[in-house]
């Protein structure tokens, strides 16, 4: 959501995008084409350390998936 709204608003600016979650890439591809917007999308997270780890999704709030397990 953040992404589009900078690229929309601001047109020259080059915007990277980091999106873990399948679905909510899926969804950022599609909006991404559906507005017209020339954004980078890469499918990973941003980790201090390069690794193949696993994402814990919750349902409902995409913005919570994290690659730290927390009891919050």
């Amino acid at each position: 959501m953040h992404s589009l709204a900078v690229k929309n608003r601001k047109p020259l600016v080059n915007v990277l995008c980091f999106e873990p979650n399948p679905k909510v890439l899926s969804l950022l591809y599609n909006n991404a084409r559906l507005n017209a917007l020339d954004i980078q999308i890469c499918a990973f997270a941003i980790y201090e350390q390069a690794d193949i780890m696993t994402l814990s999704i919750v349902d409902g709030n995409s913005g919570m998936s994290t690659l730290e397990a927390w009891d919050g």
